[in-house]
């Protein structure tokens, strides 16, 4: 029994409607893809992106073909990259968000055969798969908001505990200071009092000593006051008896005496130079004894502090290197959010012929030295006028190509001699330009001219020697 309908019609029907709503929608939006191919291009050109950024080999940065493999399809990563390069810091100032737009669209540009496969692969709204889709983004990203919030905690606890864990060091440290300059002023004390007692002791050995010398001299006086009246006494009864004999005697007895006591005298003044002398060097050896333990008190507290803000200045380096530490480690150890099979695996493959472009790219990732091409013969004469009649774009695609703002930027010098310079010497000369391009030893050397054409030589020569840029 065959059946009421069949859905063989339908399907014709509906894959017709299909057809004409991918034409009608490539027509409307052919224009915009076309506008952004357009700018994209010029905009790169415009703000200098090549001279960093060629087409196939890589130079300071990645090559365009590398960036277009690993961004495709994507223009809001494309975007979020190029702004987030530090080394875009500077150029970005003189980039506006729609020129910044157009790049990134030209550079993670597709098909658009491939854009509508893509829209149909997708799930329709309200369909169960889209559902399941948008419950495992808002999953994920609960537990991303999750363990964010988790990680603010950690910190904050981190944080709290270095800062009680400083305050505790401080306090700590306050009260050893606070100790030290208590024992640092008990000892200043005690040696206060010992240097008062010695001084005192000294005081009243002096005392004590000019007293017995006070009491020796007046004996000795005492005794030379009586020895002199019985010398008298006896005098003046040899002079009543007017005895000569005993009067020459007691002469004599007299002058011995005064010798005798001046000898005595010096004596008594020998001795006490001597002691005032042995007085004054221990005197001066103890203040040095002094000086040398305070210099050595001195030095020993230097050494301690010195010691101790080594010591902590070590600990803080190495309690800031753990937190780096950790904090990279807690870096590293963050989910990566995974992108979708087929879009993950088609940047990959495109991306190794790329890095292997790069890698066999004309010039490489050799360095050589700086050659400003002196040892080159002098060129012909101008056989004619300039050539003229070039492409500006198959030039500037054909320079990319082989690599030469990797060695001429165009007013830095590099490891050849700056475009500009080059422009100004050999202005109009395009047949010299050629010469130097072909027969330069470096250019053979790096296999630079290998797979240029006579014609894309000539090209090239023309536009360099008959631009300004």
């Amino acid at each position: 029994m065959k059946p009421a309908f069949s859905p063989r019609p339908a399907r014709i029907a509906l894959a017709a409607l299909s057809l004409l709503s991918f034409a009608a929608l490539a027509q409307t939006a052919a224009p915009a893809a076309q506008q952004t191919a357009a700018q994209g291009p010029k905009l790169f050109q415009q703000k200098q992106c090549n001279l960093c950024h060629f087409y196939e080999a890589r130079s300071t940065a990645p090559s365009v073909k590398t960036m277009k493999a690993t961004l495709k399809g994507d223009p809001a990563r494309t975007s979020a990259a190029i702004s987030a390069a530090p080394s875009h810091a500077g150029e970005l100032k003189a980039v506006a968000p729609a020129e910044l737009r157009s790049m990134s669209e030209w550079l993670a540009g597709t098909s658009f055969e491939e854009q509508a496969a893509a829209a149909a692969a997708k799930p329709a709204p309200g369909s169960p798969e889209a559902k399941r889709l948008e419950a495992a983004r808002a999953k994920e990203e609960a537990a991303a908001k999750a363990k964010a919030v988790a990680d603010a905690k950690a910190q904050t606890k981190k944080d709290a505990e270095d800062k009680a864990k400083a305050a505790a060091e401080a306090k700590v440290q306050a009260k050893k200071d606070a100790e030290d300059k208590a024992r640092q002023a008990a000892e200043a004390k005690a040696q206060a009092g010992k240097d008062a007692a010695a001084k005192a002791k000294q005081e009243a050995e002096a005392k004590a000593l000019a007293a017995r010398d006070a009491e020796a001299q007046a004996k000795r006086e005492a005794a030379a006051k009586q020895e002199k009246e019985a010398l008298a006494k006896r005098e003046a009864d040899a002079r009543a008896r007017k005895d000569t004999a005993a009067l020459d005697a007691i002469k004599r007895e007299t002058e011995e005496k005064a010798k005798r006591d001046a000898e005595a005298q010096a004596t008594a003044k020998r001795d006490a130079d001597a002691q005032a002398a042995k007085r004054e060097a221990e005197a001066k050896a103890k203040r040095e004894a002094d000086a040398l333990t305070a210099q050595k008190r001195e030095a020993d507290e230097k050494t301690r502090l010195e010691t101790e803000a080594k010591a902590k200045k070590e600990a803080e380096a190495q309690a800031a290197q753990k937190r780096e530490a950790e904090a990279q480690a807690a870096k590293k150890a963050e989910p990566v959010k995974a992108e979708p099979a087929a879009k993950a695996a088609e940047p990959a493959a495109k991306a190794e012929p790329a890095a292997k472009a790069d890698a066999a790219a004309p010039g490489g990732k050799k360095k050589i030295a700086y050659r400003d091409g002196s040892d080159l013969p002098p060129c012909p004469a101008p056989a004619g006028a300039p050539f003229g009649t070039i492409d500006e774009t198959a030039a500037k695609a054909i320079i990319d190509r082989v690599g030469c703002p990797q060695c001429h930027a165009y007013v830095q010098k590099k490891t050849g001699p700056p475009m500009k310079n080059i422009q100004e010497k050999y202005k109009g000369d395009w047949e010299c330009v050629a010469s130097r391009l072909t027969k330069n030893k470096t250019h053979k050397e790096e296999g630079v001219t290998d797979d240029l054409k006579p014609a894309e030589v000539k090209i090239v020569a023309d536009y360099v020697a008959t631009r300004n840029r």
